[in-house]
């Protein structure tokens, strides 16, 4: 059985809206003290709409997500703009754009096989996910202090 098989032995996601649902579960070098490796942290990722699904396991770099949440709060607090977080080996960029009015576009893309194939997933959402998303960012970026030296 592969390990997204079972999505309950997962357990709660640590980042999650509408369809998208991110788990980070720690450091990826956890002795490591180099500024680069000590920021890196091991994730899985699960992006689902109405016709297609995306299960990946990207690194995410700690100060990445950190720029994220600070993009997201300034998005949320103008209702305009655009925050991305990228993942370490850019085959995975996630971008939550404001586009007024109250809609929000969330667009998930992964590059799988050496980018020669591609995924996009759009998914439409509204004001109101915002700051539930921020506060599990914050949430994570508190769990997951930065410890290099």
């Amino acid at each position: 059985m592969q390990w997204q098989e079972n999505i309950d032995d997962l357990g709660d996601p640590d980042l999650a809206i509408s369809g998208l649902r991110i788990w980070v579960f720690g450091f990826a070098y956890p002795t490591a003290t180099s500024r680069i490796d000590a920021g890196i942290l091991r994730a899985a990722l699960h992006c689902a709409t109405s016709a297609s699904e995306i299960w990946m396991l990207p690194y995410l770099e700690r100060p990445c997500l950190a720029r994220w949440k600070k993009e997201l709060l300034q998005a949320h607090s103008t209702l305009r703009g655009r925050a991305t977080l990228v993942a370490v080996d850019h085959d995975m960029a996630l971008s939550v754009e404001v586009k007024g009015g109250g809609h929000i576009e969330m667009k998930v893309d992964v590059d799988l096989v050496d980018a020669r194939e591609k995924h996009e997933l759009v998914l439409e959402l509204d004001q109101t996910y915002l700051s539930p998303l921020i506060n599990s960012l914050d949430r994570v970026l508190r769990r997951y202090e930065e410890r290099s030296q």
